[in-house]
């Protein structure tokens, strides 16, 4: 299957109607959902991370998916892990 995302990825987080987006559904989660440090949680179709990067800090452990292995090796580099592994680990 083709990676719909592959020359998107590298600049996702600098357009500003994903961040808007992105941000929106973070302060939502954040605002109106219990979590707490002992929760692991999945963002499906997490992309770049901006959504789990946001509630990250509340939970024990995020496990992040998205079909686009080019937006998970941004995730990926963010969190200063290899590409490679994080593709494995779809």
């Amino acid at each position: 299957m083709a990676d719909l995302f592959q020359d998107k990825a590298e600049g996702w987080d600098t357009r500003p109607i994903p961040a808007q987006i992105s941000e929106g559904v973070s302060q939502a989660i954040l605002t109106h959902t219990p979590l707490n440090a002992d929760m692991t949680i999945m963002d499906f179709g997490a992309g770049t991370g901006l959504v789990c990067s946001k509630v990250a800090p509340t939970v024990k452990r995020v496990i992040a998916v998205d079909i686009s292995e080019a937006m998970l090796a941004q995730l990926a580099e963010k969190q200063g892990q290899h590409p490679e592994k994080a593709q494995k680990n779809q």
